[in-house]
């Protein structure tokens, strides 16, 4: 992993996804304890992908809207890529729509017009997504949309044409490709977004796809013939919407622009007609200029930076300042106001540095007072036999360099060679840094209770881990170095805790909405019991699964290529003692993977019964 990774943010087990290009981990940024997602991108693995990862940056750096996952910052080394990328609680879009089913229209409608206003906004920037579906759309913990997966985007200023409208490669997910990018002639990318989010819309509300075969000759000419059923149960303005949007001819689709006036979007509501006016809310929803109220919030946690000097950094620089920023705008009421006597304060200890302003002859006598302390305590630590220092564990080892030293006023000083970081930040809200001065590595000072630890493995860590300040940075002449770690608790807990095994089902309430998403709900009372039975239908179903702690990782594949993966895990009501299942696609065909969560659903019908 890279340091720098390494000592910005904890990075968790848990895997948010997995693809061809690497995996996404769950991560915490540790200044500001917020959950980030970090893709971890093998350069050596996609080299010929890699041009997807350089289009998805691209954009993402241009694009800063609310229903955009935002791009915080990137770390590049020799072998990996790393985006850290907003968390989104809430999943995939295509796990909410596979735990109903379908969803109602109002639900629908909301989506809908969240997705038209964002692809208006990402069209103005000169990009078009060409890949809308709803894997790749994200939902936050409000269910607001996340548009992600940017890898096939198009930019007008790479195009030949100069423009969107001249477009050639044929690329998207097959279900939802547009006709006229089969027919292989020039396209616009924009009116290609309008058909895939018009598929988009079909899924939502009836619960499947307007063309849907295995074989991919025949699902192509379903697609060029333009020929779907749509339900009774639909109303006829979003049947005429549906229609309009999946027309064949792309000339004559719907654009963005008819797309909101359209009388199933208004449905009657007087806020939504701001809108006709598109161009003006686009520019009132870019998020590019930087809110000053927020970066004086950025700043108390960066007081040894300026303001303008922030600024810059956020507005050119992708890195740590930048992820800080941003997720301290998502959540601003967790963090103090701005103090201007803190920065105050910074400045004037940077100045105090100056020799200038120092009382030489002062400071000269203090150095010779501390030198003459240090040489008497040195030695004493020589010559005693019983040192008045405390013992240090048997096991550990003093990593001292007498031999290499310098002079300093005529006495001797240890010289430890120093790190280009800190191994640990001072605090929570502090980031690794470089070090000013050098440290003498020691064990620490362990109690005698610490030898009845039978964990061997934690004394070892700690041991290992543990840093003191050295002689030269204690002041005052005391005998003792001083023991305080230079590292954040919060990052030591995180490091240090081992999870404990869990050997109940989490549970969920019936009165949190937030803790009913993504559920598949049972009749059954026994959680063991649902288990075995999940497990005989993956079986019967031919899908590999393994079930630990009331989690069954579950593979579906064929001729050793995996087609879907995914994973379910057992809850248990805290008010009814109901069970249900929590589902999550990691990789692979979406629609394969609700075949088996309704075949999975349906099975269990059967067996509980009420």
């Amino acid at each position: 992993m890279d340091p720098i990774l390494k000592h910005e943010y904890h990075i968790h087990s848990k895997k948010l996804g997995e693809g061809g290009f690497g995996v996404v981990k769950l991560a915490t940024h540790l200044l500001t304890n917020q959950k980030v997602a970090i893709k971890i991108i093998n350069k050596e693995k996609i080299k010929k992908d890699l041009f997807r990862v350089k289009n998805e940056i691209t954009a993402l750096r241009a694009l800063r809207h609310k229903n955009v996952a935002k791009l915080l910052q990137i770390i590049e080394n020799n072998q990996y890529i790393f985006l850290v990328l907003e968390y989104c609680s809430g999943g995939e879009l295509f796990d909410y729509l596979v735990s109903k089913s379908r969803l109602t229209e109002n639900e629908s409608r909301r989506i809908i017009r969240a997705l038209i206003l964002v692809l208006a906004y990402i069209h103005s920037k000169g990009f078009a997504h060409r890949d809308i579906k709803p894997e790749n759309i994200l939902l936050d913990e409000n269910l607001n949309i996340k548009l992600i997966d940017f890898g096939l985007c198009a930019c007008s200023n790479m195009s030949p044409s100069g423009n969107l409208d001249g477009l050639s490669t044929c690329c998207g997910s097959p279900a939802y490709v547009a006709p006229e990018l089969l027919a292989g002639s020039k396209y616009s990318g924009p009116v290609a977004d309008v058909w895939s989010t018009g598929i988009l819309l079909y899924a939502l509300t009836c619960g499947r796809l307007p063309f849907n075969n295995p074989n991919l000759a025949l699902l192509y000419k379903a697609i060029k013939e333009g020929k779907f059923e749509l339900p009774k149960y639909l109303s006829n303005s979003v049947k005429d919407l549906i229609t309009r949007m999946l027309c064949v001819d792309p000339k004559r689709r719907i654009t963005l622009k008819e797309i909101v006036q359209h009388r199933w979007m208004s449905n009657c509501d007087p806020e939504w007609t701001r809108y006709k006016n598109l161009s003006s809310e686009i520019a009132r929803e870019d998020e590019s200029l930087i809110d000053e109220k927020i970066l004086l919030k950025c700043s108390a946690l960066f007081p040894d930076i300026d303001l303008n000097t922030l600024r810059l950094k956020i507005q050119s620089d992708c890195d740590y300042h930048c992820a800080t920023y941003w997720l301290v705008k998502q959540r601003p009421e967790l963090y103090k106001d701005f103090d201007p006597s803190i920065q105050i304060e910074s400045i004037n200890r940077r100045r105090s540095r100056s020799f200038s302003e120092f009382n030489l002859p002062k400071i000269k006598k203090m150095i010779a007072d501390i030198d003459k302390n240090h040489n008497i305590q040195n030695k004493q630590i020589l010559e005693d036999k019983d040192p008045k220092t405390p013992i240090l564990h048997p096991k550990t080892e003093v990593k001292r360099d007498l031999d290499k030293a310098s002079f300093v006023n005529g006495f001797k000083r240890p010289v430890v060679k120093k790190k280009l970081f800190a191994d640990f930040p001072n605090s929570i809200n502090s980031r690794k840094r470089p070090i000013e001065a050098p440290t003498i590595e020691l064990s620490p000072i362990l109690p005698l209770a610490s030898s009845r630890l039978e964990n061997k493995e934690n004394i070892a860590e700690i041991t290992h881990k543990t840093k003191v300040r050295s002689l030269e940075n204690t002041a005052n002449g005391c005998q003792t170095p001083s023991m305080t770690p230079k590292r954040s608790l919060f990052k030591w807990i995180l490091e240090t805790a081992t999870p404990r095994k869990s050997f109940t089902p989490r549970r969920y309430s019936m009165n949190d909405q937030k803790s009913l998403r993504n559920l598949i709900m049972t009749n059954c009372r026994n959680a063991d019991e649902c288990v075995s039975r999940i497990v005989e239908i993956l079986k019967i179903k031919q899908v590999n699964c393994r079930a630990k702690n009331f989690v069954i990782r579950c593979v579906l594949s064929t001729m050793n290529v995996i087609i879907v993966a995914f994973e379910l895990e057992i809850l248990v009501c805290r008010n009814t003692g109901r069970v249900a299942i929590q589902h999550k696609r990691i990789r692979g065909t979406s629609w394969d993977y609700v075949k088996i969560c309704d075949d999975i659903r349906n099975e269990l019908d059967k067996i509980f019964t009420i």
